[in-house]
C-alpha cells in the first residue's frame, strides 16, 4: 500500500518534525492500513474496506489541522467558499445544442 509506506517514511523523518502526538495519530493510521492489507491478503476484500475507511478519515482530519497550522486563516489565502461558479448572463442554447445535451 502506497500510502501506508509513504506516511511510515515520513513520520520518521526528521526533516517534519512531528511531535509525539502527531506520530501517535501517525501510527494509528499506519495500524488501520495493517489491518486491510491483511484483510486483503486473506481475500476478505470486503472487510478491508472498515479500516481503509478508518485510516482514510483520521490521516484527512490530521491533514484538515496541519493545514490550519501551516496555512491560518488571513494570511492571504482565500476565503473558503462554494466551489460552484454561478452564471451571470443567461445562456441561449440552439435547438441543435439542446439535442446534443439531451
Amino acid at each position: 500500500m502506497y500510502t501506508a509506506e509513504q506516511l511510515a517514511l515520513a513520520r520518521e523523518d526528521p526533516q517534519y518534525k512531528f511531535t509525539d502526538d502527531e506520530k501517535a495519530i501517525l501510527k494509528e493510521v499506519l495500524d488501520h492500513y495493517s489491518r486491510s492489507g491483511g484483510l486483503l491478503a486473506a481475500y476478505k476484500a470486503k472487510d478491508a474496506l472498515v479500516p481503509e475507511k478508518k485510516a482514510y478519515g483520521i490521516l484527512r482530519k490530521f491533514v484538515v489541522e496541519l493545514e490550519k497550522i501551516l496555512c491560518p486563516p488571513g494570511d492571504g489565502s482565500p476565503p473558503p467558499g462554494p466551489d460552484k461558479i454561478k452564471m451571470e448572463e443567461m445562456v441561449h442554447l440552439t435547438r441543435f445544442d439542446k439535442e446534443r445535451i439531451e
